[in-house]
């Protein structure tokens, strides 16, 4: 379960990794900027074959890393607090510890921490619950997360055009060479901000000149109960990136006596979509 050289933890089917939780802390690939530093993400999200579909770190948006939660546009007690864009030295979410690891599930706490005054403060205690699966020849990630807040401060998400849930595609999609589109097909720009049964990307990976492209993709499917309501799905218009972000219907507060729950399937696949399998594995979770 261990990622090589590091802490980090592989989640595995029939010995095959899935997909990698940074429990260590992954560097800033620029000395001069170290606060891009993160941990408590998901990487190295596969394809049953073994191909990977998520980018960590990368150079057009180095906050981004492969499957993150964190809120962009919040206010604690009426001052502005970003701990997704990492670059403004607002906030920062980190791995806390792990309470359970298995071959194919974890659980783990992460910290959301705020930057704002001298000395660091958590404002939210998440937990996550990840467990893999195979199921019809494709590989099943599922994630729930759990948010206490742990300050005595208001905490409210302003209404904004993304945050939350992310999930960064490779860098071979980027300049919209992948299709990005609601489940029923809706392209990057009419589908942004819509409320999907699930948001699908898919794409050729360049090969060497003997070896055919490979057709790849994911679909992500939030669920109908997470808090506070039905997520829209943010579609960048050229990026291998989308979010499901609960803002974008209007603001809310995180309250200290109920937990944030948000809970979300994530399929990876080898070839063109398999929308069956989709909508079959998409009826079970909901």
């Amino acid at each position: 379960m261990t990622g090589e050289g590091s802490q980090d933890l592989t989640l595995t089917v029939d010995d095959r990794p899935v997909v990698v939780y940074a429990r260590s802390v992954m560097p800033s690939l620029d000395p001069e900027t170290p606060w891009l530093k993160r941990s408590g993400f998901l990487y190295d999200l596969m394809t049953p074959s073994g191909i990977v579909l998520t980018e960590s770190m990368p150079a057009d948006h180095p906050h981004q890393h492969g499957v993150m939660i964190a809120w962009t546009s919040g206010l604690l007690d009426g001052q502005k607090i970003d701990c997704w864009n990492s670059h403004k030295l607002e906030g920062l979410v980190e791995h806390r510890e792990v309470v359970r690891a298995e071959k194919n599930l974890l659980e783990v706490e992460l910290n959301h921490i705020s930057l704002l005054d001298d000395e660091p403060e958590t404002i939210i205690r998440e937990s996550w619950g990840v467990e893999v699966q195979s199921v019809d020849g494709v590989n099943v990630v599922d994630l729930e997360s759990r948010q206490w807040l742990k300050t005595s401060k208001e905490f409210r998400i302003r209404q904004y055009k993304y945050g939350h849930f992310c999930f960064r595609g490779r860098d071979d999609w980027l300049f919209g060479r992948c299709t990005l589109t609601t489940d029923e097909g809706v392209d990057r720009v009419k589908g942004n901000h819509m409320v999907p049964k699930y948001a699908l990307m898919h794409g050729l990976l360049s090969r060497r000149e003997t070896e055919a492209a490979l057709m790849v993709g994911v679909a992500v499917i939030s669920h109908p109960e997470n808090s506070p309501h039905e997520h829209p799905v943010r579609l960048h218009p050229q990026d291998p990136y989308f979010s499901f972000a609960p803002m974008v219907a209007g603001e809310f507060s995180l309250k200290r006596d109920e937990p944030f729950v948000t809970r979300y399937r994530i399929i990876t696949f080898d070839g063109p979509p398999p929308i069956e399998s989709i909508e079959s594995l998409r009826n079970e979770f909901v």
